[in-house]
């Protein structure tokens, strides 16, 4: 679907769910646009069995408590939401969250439903220090609350998907992911938007070979978030939109490339971890991102082409890009890179430099 615009945001969502139920579109706003409300309204376009939805509203089910008896810190979850008891209780989907979550956060931080008669009555954090010794009921960080939550959602939306690959009757059709990432670092930001490329994109794709409908909307602010989903999903030159406001109405245009120089961020990112001689998974994953980019303007379809021909271990490099850029282990040693590893990638990355150009005066 080309450019359009329209008059209200009901009108826009309109047009979402007329031209969009059953593919993944993804859209870039600035804040204060109108992509919050535009996946409210867009999840009142369906039954509420219908549709999963990660906004500020679904954030706004936990809420931190303080016992100043105890000196404890907790979260409750509203009443109000029966999807997150039926994950949590019903479902046993305790497990996953707990997983998901260190994986996020880096840290060896555990989850602890407490659940009297079949409620969730409090959730608090303990953290496993370097030696061993446990810290319990701590307060995480704001980025790491927005990680618990939405390993919550990823893993209620993971669950719910495989289970209809596998044949089960299941209601839902639509997702909606708005702006996952606020509070959160660079790496997590990348993790995410692998977790949805990896999974989220590969299940989809599987319920509609069998023939079923499915659909997945998915706004942001953020620049990194934005790119790397871009060059990640791969998605269909219209379904890649930016959204803006022009005489009093919501525009939203093709975006058939990404807009922002954030691959010259990752560059110089990569080139201060070579200095330091901190080489990580994050930085394979980066460098992949930098030659998907690549791909994408120059019209290839393999990102490795950009990979010189003449250096050894071209195979071993690609396959280390590849594996880098998706292996999810939950330790963090297991992040790290080693040495002969790390030469490989430094002489690729170097010569890639070298071969097109990337000097500071031309950025």
């Amino acid at each position: 679907m080309a450019d359009f615009e329209c008059s209200t945001i009901d009108e826009l969502t309109n047009k979402i769910v007329t031209n969009y139920s059953n593919k993944i579109l993804l859209i870039y706003a600035n804040n204060g646009i109108g992509k919050t409300r535009t996946s409210y309204c867009l999840r009142k376009k369906f039954k509420s069995n219908e549709v999963l939805c990660f906004s500020a509203f679904f954030e706004e089910y936990f809420i931190w408590n303080y016992d100043s008896e105890n000196e404890e810190y907790y979260l409750q979850i509203n009443d109000s939401d029966a999807i997150i008891y039926n994950a949590i209780i019903t479902n046993g989907l305790d497990a996953d969250i707990n997983k998901n979550f260190i994986y996020l956060a880096n840290k060896k931080i555990n989850i602890n439903f407490e659940i009297v008669a079949e409620r969730i009555t409090r959730i608090t954090f303990s953290l496993t220090t370097g030696d061993d010794t446990t810290i319990d009921n701590i307060k995480i960080s704001k980025g790491e609350e927005t990680l618990f939550i939405w390993s919550v959602f990823y893993s209620i939306v993971i669950q719910r998907l495989s289970d209809i690959c596998d044949g089960a009757e299941d209601d839902l059709k639509y997702i909606i992911i708005d702006d996952p990432v606020a509070s959160l670092v660079e790496e997590n930001i990348v993790s995410i938007a692998v977790q949805i490329r990896k999974v989220l994109k590969k299940k989809i794709g599987e319920i509609h070979k069998l023939g079923r409908e499915m659909g997945l909307f998915i706004s942001t602010h953020n620049k990194i978030f934005w790119n790397i989903l871009f060059n990640e999903v791969k998605l269909k030159s219209d379904q890649s939109k930016s959204l803006i406001i022009k005489n009093d109405k919501y525009v939203v245009r093709d975006q058939k490339d990404s807009p922002f120089g954030y691959h010259i961020v990752l560059k110089n990112k990569i080139l201060q971890n070579i200095t330091d001689n901190d080489i990580s998974k994050e930085d394979f994953h980066n460098f992949r991102v930098i030659l998907e980019k690549m791909a994408n303007v120059y019209g290839y379809t393999k990102w490795d082409y950009f990979l010189n021909e003449h250096l050894s271990q071209k195979d071993e490099i690609i396959r280390l890009l590849d594996y880098y850029s998706h292996d999810s282990n939950d330790e963090l040693e297991e992040k790290m890179v080693n040495s002969l590893y790390r030469e490989l990638f430094i002489n690729y990355f170097n010569q890639f430099l070298e071969d097109y150009k990337w000097e500071e005066h031309n950025e």
